[in-house]
């Protein structure tokens, strides 16, 4: 969590996500199943009730993907804005693309950026 939290005040949102880029071009990953990221995703999100610091959904979703990827597992990280009002929001997505651990209404949100770390390197299960 601290990682992700320095992460994203040294480099900003945009450069994390090209951090999670270079990192997945290096690694031989391949995708988790739904039941590893959901438990990796709570984890985080466990850990960051219990910091004196705001860990919101882009720091989660940096988190989960740092984890993800420091096992050698594939994981889609998403960036969106909503508008009335406006919003942004990032998440994380199984090999379908489906949402992890989020309310059915983030699909209103319009998709910014997207970070599909399994297609960069071309593995499969």
């Amino acid at each position: 969590m601290l990682l992700s939290r320095l992460l994203v005040w040294t480099l900003g949102n945009s450069r994390c996500f090209t951090l999670l880029t270079i990192l997945a071009r290096n690694l031989n990953t391949r995708w988790s199943g739904r039941d590893d990221l959901e438990a990796t995703l709570r984890k985080v999100r466990n850990v960051g009730t219990s910091l004196p610091i705001r860990i919101a959904c882009f720091e989660q979703t940096l988190c989960c993907s740092i984890l993800c990827l420091s096992k050698r597992r594939a994981v889609t990280a998403r960036i969106g804005i909503g508008v009335a009002p406006l919003q942004f929001h990032s998440w994380v997505c199984d090999a379908a693309g489906k949402p992890i651990l989020e309310e059915p209404n983030v699909e209103r949100f319009v998709i910014l950026s997207e970070v599909n770390l399994l297609s960069i390197r071309g593995a499969s299960d």
